[in-house]
């Protein structure tokens, strides 16, 4: 699939979804976006690397079955604690501009969503983020991933 048409879809998967957040560089910086806080440095709002990061190749938001295989867990532990709350927060590597690859890291918090999903959580407690390259300092992250945290 070809940049403009996997924008468009982007465009069009964010018309429909309420949910997502997008953060720009200024915002991260100056801290004032509620959800930055959450994976902010020392934030404790989010219980960050009880699961492991999901992977996507390069320029995909396909899941790969093996990264299916990590998810397990997350559903495991929703059926367990139905009152928890998930933050699936969506990045990119340098494929493209700034927008593109805010849209391609909410293309994949969304698949790992619709998965979560499928998987029978429910869809009220979780919300999905996009960092698209820009990461704020001092997460850990990995280029490419979707990360799931645990909002307390």
């Amino acid at each position: 699939m070809n940049r403009l048409a996997l924008l468009l879809l982007g465009f069009t998967m964010l018309e429909m979804t309420t949910s997502c957040k997008f953060l720009h560089r200024h915002e991260l910086m100056a801290g004032r976006n509620e959800m930055y806080s959450y994976l902010g440095p020392g934030s404790d709002q989010v219980e960050r690397g009880k699961f492991p990061k999901i992977i996507f190749a390069e320029d995909s938001a396909m899941l790969e079955e093996g990264e299916k295989r990590k998810l397990a867990p997350v559903g495991k532990f929703m059926r367990e604690n139905p009152s928890a709350r998930l933050l699936l927060a969506g990045f990119a590597g340098e494929e493209g501009t700034d927008e593109y690859n805010r849209v391609l890291g909410e293309q994949r918090a969304q698949v790992v969503r619709k998965f979560l999903l499928e998987s029978g959580v429910s869809d009220a407690v979780m919300q999905t983020l996009s960092y698209g390259l820009d990461i704020p300092e001092g997460l850990d992250h990995n280029e490419r991933s979707v990360q799931i945290g645990i909002v307390r």
